[in-house]
């Protein structure tokens, strides 16, 4: 008997969470971090491009897994499919705008200002509007795949 653990749901429940606390804590340091390097210091890609592979390497992971165990969704309900998609839009709305105004202020920085404004100002408008409809397709594609493969496991 000697080296046999308790494994009480509640205590690998409680690790687990534990665990997901940490993950989350260390990839919002890490995403902070490729932030600062780019927006803030403007290091070269050289000396982020590491980091930034490996914030999208957890997300690409963790999303695809999710969507393959049928896990990325919300419940049955019509209400709670519509309040979804509603702060999925939300959300990717944010994202838009932010990632415009980061781009806008990236570029008026890099240009010192002046003479090509509106266009810069149009380029980052029309790509802040295509992120914000790639990135809705994708969550509602994600959405129909995993409600897919959340069918397939009860088969």
């Amino acid at each position: 008997m000697k080296g046999r653990r308790i494994t009480d749901e509640r205590v690998v429940s409680e690790l687990q969470r534990i665990g997901s606390h940490a993950f989350v804590i260390l990839f919002a340091g890490a995403l902070v971090s490729v932030f600062v390097k780019v927006f803030i210091l403007s290091w070269d890609l050289r000396y982020w491009l590491d980091s930034f592979l490996i914030v999208m390497a957890a997300c690409v992971y963790y999303t695809f897994r999710a969507v393959r165990g049928g896990l990325y969704l919300p419940s049955d309900s019509m209400s709670e499919l519509k309040e979804f998609k509603k702060v999925n839009m939300l959300a990717s709305g944010t994202a838009a705008v932010l990632y415009t105004a980061l781009m806008i202020g990236s570029d008026v920085v890099e240009s010192g200002g002046g003479e090509n404004l509106l266009m810069t100002l149009l380029e980052n408008l029309t790509g802040g509007t295509v992120f914000f409809l790639v990135m809705t397709w994708v969550q509602l594609l994600f959405v129909k795949r995993s409600i897919k493969n959340a069918s397939k496991d009860l088969d």
